[in-house]
């Protein structure tokens, strides 16, 4: 897997804004690393610490960037596996099902919820599930 190691200003503003707790110094350090692109070496200089702790901030911050990626991506697209669409509604599927409720009614139950998912799918759900 391919590594970023420099962020676009909009993005580095962006996480920047949910480290309400870094101090200023390590957003600093962060900044010369990803957005100027400065050299390990010379960001450690400038700001009198050592290069292994300037790498540590880089880590922490492009995680936190990877963080926001991801929660955006998914609230924009719903996954297209079936069986990870229904695992957000396992709990109240399971409680349907122990009501006596058959998997047509659990599959209009979806529906209406916005979820398009076929009795067969919903019985092969549950059936993984058992076998787990």
């Amino acid at each position: 897997m391919v590594e970023l190691h420099k962020l676009e200003q909009a993005e580095f503003d962006e996480v920047k804004a949910r480290c309400s707790r870094w101090e200023e110094k390590t957003l600093k350090v962060a900044y010369a690393l990803l957005v100027t692109d400065e050299s390990v070496s010379d960001v450690a200089k400038t700001y009198g610490i050592t290069k292994q702790h300037a790498i540590n901030i880089r880590m922490r911050f492009l995680e936190k960037a990877k963080k926001i990626r991801l929660d955006k991506f998914r609230a924009k697209a719903a996954p297209a596996r079936k069986s990870a669409v229904l695992e957000t509604y396992a709990s109240e599927l399971e409680q349907l099902r122990l009501g006596g409720y058959s998997y047509d009614q659990l599959s209009e139950y979806l529906s209406d919820q916005g979820v398009t998912a076929s009795p067969t799918s919903i019985r092969l759900f549950f059936a993984k599930r058992e076998a787990e």
